[in-house]
């Protein structure tokens, strides 16, 4: 979702060729994207550990798996927020025909049952 929330600043006029990715996040708390910062380093955390680690520990593994699957209704939700964000401030403004796109958030508690 990185790049997408660049191409969201960059629709904003904000440059981000020289932006941190946490002044990045900043900006995605600061347009309710994202509610808090600690938990997307938190979810990026259990990714990297899927990705950049090859652990033999099943007990660790299985804990990692647990606690990316509890994460996991974040990324969706983060998602949604995406979608609305970019649906309300970036589409609409164009006039934009936004019938139907929305996803509705209540939808998540679907996924997770």
């Amino acid at each position: 979702m990185g790049k997408l929330f660049k191409q969201i600043l960059e629709e904003n006029n904000i440059d981000t060729e020289a932006m941190s990715f946490i002044n990045i996040l900043n900006y995605m708390e600061k347009y309710h994207i994202l509610d808090n910062i600690d938990e997307w380093h938190e979810m990026r955390k259990i990714r990297n550990y899927f990705t950049h680690e090859y652990p033999d520990d099943d007990k660790e593994n299985i804990e990692q798996l647990n606690e990316s699957f509890l994460k996991s209704k974040n990324i969706f939700i983060t998602y949604f927020k995406t979608n609305d964000y970019v649906l309300e401030n970036i589409l609409k403004p164009y006039n934009a025909d936004i019938t139907g796109l929305s996803i509705k958030q209540n939808d998540i508690g679907k996924l997770f049952l």
